[in-house]
């Protein structure tokens, strides 16, 4: 995909690192893109080489209820933290969003 014709998407991904859709929505991120990690895609934050290769245009946040639940403590670095109402203003805020 060529910069010219991307548009920033939030990229919601719920899988673990390990799953195939984890995969494809690495392989798709561009510049500008913003990758909300939940559910068990927040397991990515503890695996700091998962990261290896993301465009650096690319903010990443997860959501802290989620880690919580997981035992997860510290994010990977330069994953932000997110809490619901975090959440919601991140989708609302996008006009395109690709859930994974």
């Amino acid at each position: 995909m060529s910069d010219r014709q991307h548009k920033p998407i939030l990229h919601i991904l719920n899988k673990a690192p390990s799953h195939q859709r984890a995969q494809t929505c690495r392989e798709q991120l561009s510049d500008g893109d913003t990758l909300l990690l939940i559910e068990n895609g927040v397991t990515a934050v503890s695996l700091p080489g998962w990261f290896a290769g993301i465009p650096e245009g690319v903010s990443v946040l997860a959501l802290t209820t989620d880690m919580d639940a997981r035992g997860i403590e510290a994010p990977a670095s330069g994953v932000a933290l997110t809490d619901y109402a975090g959440f919601v203003s991140e989708i609302c805020k996008w006009p395109q969003a690709i859930y994974w």
